[in-house]
């Protein structure tokens, strides 16, 4: 029996890898011009309360133009373009009570999260000349961009995090999230602790039609499959999980169960990964490989 276990699961391995990676679900694409749908673009939230904006919205706040571009970690250079866009200061106007020394969470529809200090908003972080030499610190704003060169669509758009200024000014990379569709400005808190978050299921085992049968040295999955996640912090609590596929985002789930079934037309191996953030906005995160067949 268990020879023919080992067989089966190899001449399944066999097929996969004749397949191919083959996942028929889409990627996140570019927005194609925004202005011409009237639909909800960001999200912003402080301390339960919530707004949200459509490009038209935005475009009616105070706008600010600039420029700047981003140096990557291989030390190429993007830019310098000129992007119009709302300051952020500007943004964390349309709540009343906002500490001044507040911080940005920046969440992206790929699953990219990143906390901002009230330093780097203030625009305290390294910047370099056109050929990308250092130049000091400081000297930038803080904009959430939706025009890149006159543009509302644009790589990275329809919003994205932009560092502009009068001079040309390059930036890090890291500070320039793109696909941005929701911030959320943070009270200052002691809470430097991530949260603890873990796949539960699949976890090496042979599955079918939702149902582990077996465990076994990496996960085997035959039909759809509930992936679930255990997320734990004890400081400021769970905000969000987010369910990824091969890098791409596919459910946000704000309360428990941290639970999503995947039931896409896919053959091959595959990379689930979770990924989480408390109230503080500490991030964690957790992947497992798997082989599916799902045809």
């Amino acid at each position: 029996m268990k020879l023919n276990l080992v067989s089966f699961i190899f001449i399944c391995l066999l097929l996969a890898t004749a397949i191919g990676n083959s996942s028929l679900s889409e990627t996140i694409t570019e927005e194609k011009n925004p202005k011409a749908v009237n639909t909800v673009l960001l999200t912003l939230t402080f301390e339960g309360q919530q707004k949200t904006y459509t490009l038209d919205d935005l475009e009616n706040l105070d706008s600010y133009s600039g420029r700047g571009g981003r140096l990557n970690v291989i030390g190429n250079i993007q830019g310098p373009f000129t992007y119009t866009g709302v300051r952020i200061s500007k943004l964390a106007q349309e709540f009343s009570k906002i500490p001044s020394n507040y911080e940005l969470l920046t969440v992206s529809r790929d699953g990219y999260v990143y906390k901002f200090t009230n330093s780097q908003i203030k625009g305290n972080i390294p910047v370099y000349d056109v050929n990308g030499n250092p130049v000091g610190t400081g000297g930038v704003t803080m904009l959430l961009a939706y025009e890149e060169e006159g543009v509302s669509y644009f790589y990275g758009g329809p919003l994205r995090m932009a560092w502009v200024s009068n001079d040309d000014l390059i930036t890090d990379s890291p500070y320039w999230p793109k696909y941005v569709d929701e911030l959320e400005i943070l009270k200052p808190t002691s809470d430097n602790f991530p949260p603890e978050i873990y796949i539960d299921s699949p976890n090496k085992g042979l599955y079918l039609n939702d149902r582990k049968l077996i465990t076994t040295p990496f996960s085997i999955i035959f039909g759809g499959i509930t992936i679930n996640a255990q997320a734990l912090d004890g400081e400021s609590g769970i905000k969000k999980v987010m369910f990824f596929i091969d890098g791409e985002l596919k459910a946000k789930i704000a309360t428990p169960p941290y639970q999503w079934f995947w039931d896409e037309k896919t053959l091959g191996r595959h990379t689930i990964s979770v990924n989480t953030f408390d109230a503080a906005g500490n991030i964690a995160s957790d992947e497992e490989d798997v082989w599916i067949f799902n045809p």
